[in-house]
């Protein structure tokens, strides 16, 4: 009876770990349609919050119809920028580019690179050759 009990948990243990898995697994889906999207609508941009960043809304395209999915608020995420979701009008029609978070490869280190002119700097920010 042991036997069934431990081996019951240990399956129950091991799908929960796929299913969670499955969860966090990001999908990208693009959508193409013969219609344009209608016009975006207009959302007055709530004032900032520290933390978090606000993401406009978009037209979706759900269940044969564009469907507008309003603006929210998104925690931050330090490195990575926010792609909004686009349409772009493509030889076979209308495509949503899926948006999203991706990293974001425009940082620089916060070393600067050394200045290689010859000369000295004034407290004008002006350098005088030597």
């Amino acid at each position: 009876m042991k036997r069934i009990i431990c081996a019951v948990a240990l399956i129950a243990i091991s799908a929960s770990t796929l299913v969670s898995t499955q969860a966090m697994a990001q999908v990208a889906v693009n959508v193409t349609i013969g219609q344009a999207p209608p016009p975006p609508r207009y959302e007055s941009t709530p004032p900032p919050r520290s933390g978090y960043q606000w993401i406009p809304g978009f037209w979706n395209w759900q269940n044969g119809r564009h469907v507008w999915a309003g603006g929210h608020w998104e925690q931050a995420r330090p490195g990575f920028v926010y792609a909004q979701p686009e349409w772009h009008q493509g030889p076979h029609g209308w495509a949503l580019q899926s948006g999203g978070w991706h990293e974001d490869n425009q940082r620089h280190d916060e070393h600067h690179e050394p200045d290689h002119r010859d000369g000295d700097r004034h407290d004008n920010g002006k350098y005088e050759n030597r």
